[in-house]
């Protein structure tokens, strides 16, 4: 008894199973070969009303996926920026050597701080080592800045940037009251610290502050005074006055790609309105020398590139510093392909009626600049066998195949949330046709950085699209 009450569950189990074991193993009775014509493979309508019954188990499928990690974004396509800064323009000084002018702020109560000055020595913020300067033993007086600007003057540092700077003595002495007295400094050094810098063309503006320590002490029933200097230089650079009056300046220039931020070479940059032309290097830079003082509108211009303008001023012996993007012509996706796909045939990549892949755009399309003149997407669409198949794309700024299988660059799935239909086509065997579909209205409506074109196989044999690639043009 209870082995017959087993077949009849059995029984009524398989007969509940067995459409649904059909459905997903089954062949069919028809030839995978031969079956090509539009009228065998059948309309939109059937197949996606197949795909819709074929949900319950393809949601096994669906629950292994996991989505794919898009990559961030990182420009947005608006209008490139432009910078201008200003600086002195360095021949106009570069026959006038630097110099020093100093000024020197003390607290000390004496009268005259003479020092016998046997040494002078520097640091460059380029070399650890100390730069001996050639100086000839002299005697100063540390409160008048102008001994001591001159025993600097004497001893000219050379051009460049310095950390340090100190003084070796070889005796002193101070006077206080009208009356003078021995000096003994420890170590014999006075050092200076602070960052100065000798320029050619500018006066080096030392200011020195003396906040020092003099103790009176007696040596062998002798007064004397012992100095320890505590010393502390800060320093500005002045520009001195040309030798001739100048009435003109100079521009510089670096032009960079807004998307790769890579400098470009072959921008012709012009000054409208005058003679100045100039074409960027391959680091990106131009120069206009010897323009005169006044305002212009500097155009670049690049075959591959929008035209971009802006106004600079040049002013009399200074140079115009001008840093600007330039927008690409041209935007083009990366290019991508899918694998053979087909619903049936078993040596498809994968089984499924849509086939789909993301294409990436470099940088994100924003409402600021739809003023693109046209969008297209194209692709090869291939058949691998003989005779034709039928299919239809579609467009979409959003992943439109649902319950799909993750091939890593592609995906394929039995039904999907269509996109923009991009229109019906035929594919051929051993000779893949090209397809250009104009997309400028869908871009215009979704600006995007990533889209995604899904393809639905008319057919029962493989097909793949390859090359696909969405291009904008800017002009």
């Amino acid at each position: 008894m209870m082995n017959e009450k087993v077949r009849w569950v059995l029984l009524e189990l398989l007969i509940v199973l067995l459409p649904f074991v059909v459905g997903c193993f089954g062949t069919g009775s028809h030839n995978p070969v031969a079956d090509t014509s539009l009228a065998q493979a059948g309309t939109l309508n059937s197949i996606v009303a197949s795909g819709v019954a074929q949900v319950g188990v393809a949601k096994v499928m669906g629950a292994k996926y996991v989505p794919p990690v898009l990559p961030s974004r990182k420009y947005t396509f608006a209008e490139p920026c432009s910078k201008i800064s200003y600086r002195i323009r360095d021949e106009e000084h570069e026959d006038r050597p630097g110099c020093l002018r100093l000024r020197i702020i003390s607290s000390s109560k004496a009268d005259h701080i003479f020092i016998t000055l046997g040494e002078v020595r520097v640091k460059s913020s380029t070399s650890n080592g100390s730069i001996k300067l050639p100086i000839a033993s002299r005697e100063i007086d540390l409160l008048q800045a102008a001994d001591v600007s001159q025993a600097l003057a004497d001893a000219q540092p050379a051009v460049g940037s310095y950390t340090y700077m100190e003084f070796r003595i070889s005796s002193g002495r101070v006077v206080i009251g009208g009356k003078s007295y021995d000096l003994s400094i420890p170590s014999d050094k006075i050092k200076f610290y602070g960052a100065f810098e000798i320029k050619k063309g500018y006066r080096t503006e030392l200011s020195i502050t003396l906040a020092s320590k003099l103790t009176k002490t007696n040596w062998f029933w002798k007064a004397r005074y012992v100095f320890v200097p505590i010393v502390k230089i800060s320093s500005t650079l002045v520009a001195l006055d040309p030798p001739v009056v100048v009435t003109d300046g100079n521009v510089a220039g670096v032009v960079t790609d807004f998307v790769k931020k890579t400098p470009i070479q072959g921008v012709t940059a012009t000054l409208e309105g005058t003679t100045y032309t100039a074409v960027s290097t391959a680091t990106g830079a131009f120069t206009f020398s010897k323009v005169l003082a006044g305002d212009y509108n500097l155009k670049l211009s690049h075959p591959d590139y929008m035209d971009k303008s802006f106004s600079v001023t040049v002013s009399a012996g200074q140079v115009v510093d001008a840093v600007a993007e330039m927008n690409p012509a041209i935007i083009s996706s990366n290019i991508a392909s899918t694998g053979w796909f087909s619903t049936d045939y078993p040596v498809a990549d994968a089984n499924g009626y849509y086939g789909e892949i993301a294409l990436e755009t470099p940088l994100t399309i924003d409402f600021a600049s739809l003023a693109f003149v046209k969008a297209e997407m194209a692709f090869d669409g291939a058949y691998s066998t003989i005779g034709e198949a039928y299919f239809a794309t579609y467009m979409s700024s959003t992943q439109q195949v649902q319950i799909i299988q993750n091939l890593g660059t592609w995906w394929v799935g039995n039904y999907a949330t269509l996109g923009q239909t991009l229109g019906s086509t035929f594919v051929a065997a051993q000779a893949p046709r090209h397809y250009v579909v104009d997309v400028t209205d869908y871009i215009r409506n979704n600006p995007n950085a990533q889209y995604f074109l899904a393809a639905c196989n008319y057919a029962v044999n493989n097909i793949s699209l390859q090359n696909i690639k969405l291009t904008i043009y800017y002009r």
